[in-house]
């Protein structure tokens, strides 16, 4: 048995779900002029991407004018300032916010407890790993 079999059902789940909540419409690229790599046609760095993970807001419309704003981060449609706002006292809210940015929403109490679970036996260290630090 590998050792990943324990997670093997949980992984390829989590994994489904990573790929399903991460896809972007082919033909969003060619509408907004976003390059596929790093690099254009012309070998210059590409400037901009498209995500549904997150998106910065550093304009508001106001009275018809785009006008700079103090900016507002956001995690799949979350704003930040809640999420820090909304784990606060919670122990886990590392597990949480890694659950919302791979797999697409905060988890509920179970899902929170098997991708916890999941991420603790991907933690153990090596038997031998305290004596090669000696």
């Amino acid at each position: 048995m590998g050792e990943y079999a324990a997670i093997e059902k949980e992984a390829k789940l989590f994994t489904e779900l990573c790929v399903h909540n991460d896809a972007i419409d082919p033909n969003l690229f060619d509408e907004f002029g976003v390059k596929r790599g790093l690099r254009d046609k012309d070998g210059n760095g590409v400037l901009a991407g498209i995500t549904n993970i997150s998106r910065i807001d550093a304009f508001e419309m106001r009275d018809g004018v785009k006008t700079p704003c103090d900016g507002k981060l956001w995690y799949r449609g979350y704003n930040v300032y809640d999420l820090i706002r909304g784990l606060r006292g919670k122990r886990y809210g590392f597990e949480e916010v890694a659950y919302l940015l791979l797999l697409g929403d905060l988890p509920n109490e179970q899902q929170l407890h098997e991708f916890t679970d999941c991420l603790t036996k991907c933690r153990a260290l090596p038997s031998n790993f305290v004596r090669t630090l000696s």
